[in-house]
């Protein structure tokens, strides 16, 4: 395990989820993956310290990855997480997005960029 940190994986795209899970894991994380937001906030509103990151798709139904992230940061500030989307520039033009995702990530998602992103945000304070 890669200091005992927990990724939750959230997105609608099981091919994507699924690579992701395998690079993650490979990289010594231990990751949880769901295609369902509402069921990933659920889990988290139950045990919030139960994951160190969460890696969210943006566009997902029924709720998109930034909100997600945002509700999450909202009960736990110091969750770290990554916002996979199409508009690379979310974080200048959506103020919420700079307050619920700490990195992003352009699709198409390259698994290894996820992991060099968990990696400096863990080095992060």
């Amino acid at each position: 395990m890669r200091d005992g940190q927990t990724i939750l994986i959230v997105d609608n795209d099981g091919d994507v989820a699924d690579s992701l899970t395998v690079e993650l894991r490979r990289l010594g994380y231990t990751v949880l993956r769901t295609n369902k937001p509402l069921k990933a906030l659920k889990a988290f509103q139950t045990d919030p310290t139960a994951w160190h990151a969460v890696v969210a798709d943006d566009l997902m139904p029924p709720m998109r990855g930034l909100e997600l992230l945002r509700r999450m940061k909202r009960i736990r500030p110091d969750l770290k997480t990554v916002l996979c989307t199409d508009n690379r520039d979310i974080l200048k033009t959506e103020p919420a997005a700079r307050k619920a995702a700490d990195a992003t990530c352009v699709k198409p998602i390259d698994a290894k960029e996820i992991g060099f992103l968990l990696k400096v945000l863990f080095q992060t304070p």
